[in-house]
């Protein structure tokens, strides 16, 4: 994996001005994944198996849990599944473990789940702390997926589920065919929470790898971090309101949705963006 580099941000606006400049250094609109601990691999939840390892053995579980939730499932849809791919996104809504691992296209809906799901603990003062760093993942789908289907001279964008070059993600048993690296897609917007927090996936391939580990050259064909640092002191209380004006009302659309927490004031710690070189 390249080595990163680290820019400090201590600020909400300086972290949105450090998006601000990857953004510009790229010719796609960038991707976002919010988690609330560092340690927390770009990985599915499929693959996060504590037993089950393996391309045979994956792709068993996957087919297995595949057919349970059709059978299970029906009482709950308005309509029923279709092909696969509908059935995975569908899956996902649902927290089933697949090969999709979420992604969102407004950096304010990743940054609220990173910063809801971040441990925190009140001292008796008053005071925040956290166990561990929340991350901010940045990703421009377009330019991995060039990297991940180099092999096929792949000069497109991000993957709907009709184009050939997904065809090498099907399902399959023993993943037979399947390619390596995971590629961005875009998924049916088939549910109001996708909608709502503008939601995009990656889907694996054979390989189990974290997306961190299989970085390429280039710095926008790898994921970028922003971490909050847990030592740092309480240093910005930051009305999200404030940034309105600098940014689109469809970008603070997604996380408004979640109940008005684009407009929540946070607490925020010093961090750190990475972007590897």
């Amino acid at each position: 994996m390249a080595k990163a580099k680290e820019i400090t941000v201590r600020t909400l606006s300086e972290l949105l001005a450090a998006v601000e400049r990857v953004q510009a250094g790229a010719t796609n609109s960038l991707w976002y994944r919010g988690v609330g601990d560092v340690k927390y691999k770009l990985v599915p939840a499929l693959y996060r198996h504590k037993k089950t390892k393996g391309a045979d053995g994956l792709a068993a579980l996957e087919r297995q849990i595949m057919t349970r939730f059709r059978q299970r499932s029906l009482p709950y849809h308005s309509r029923p599944l279709g092909d696969d791919w509908d059935a995975l996104f569908f899956m996902q809504h649902y927290g089933v473990p697949t090969r999709l691992l979420d992604w969102t296209e407004n950096p304010f809906v990743a940054l609220h789940f990173a910063m809801m799901s971040a441990k925190g603990v009140v001292s008796a003062g008053g005071k925040l702390s956290f166990s561990a760093d929340a991350t901010l993942w940045i990703l421009d789908p377009v330019a991995w997926n060039r990297h991940a289907l180099r092999h096929i001279s792949y000069a497109g964008g991000v993957l709907t589920p009709d184009d050939d070059a997904l065809k090498g993600y099907r399902p399959t048993p023993g993943f037979t065919g399947m390619q390596n690296l995971p590629v961005a897609i875009y998924g049916a917007h088939n549910s109001p929470r996708i909608v709502a927090q503008q939601g995009v996936f990656t889907v694996f391939g054979r390989e189990a790898s974290a997306m961190e580990e299989r970085a390429g050259p280039a710095n926008l064909n790898s994921p970028m971090r922003v971490d909050t640092a847990p030592e740092g002191e309480d240093i910005a209380r930051e009305d999200w309101s404030k940034h309105e004006q600098k940014t689109s009302p469809h970008a603070l659309s997604g996380i408004q949705g979640q109940g008005g927490a684009g407009r929540r004031t946070w607490r925020q710690d010093a961090g750190r963006v990475g972007t590897a070189t």
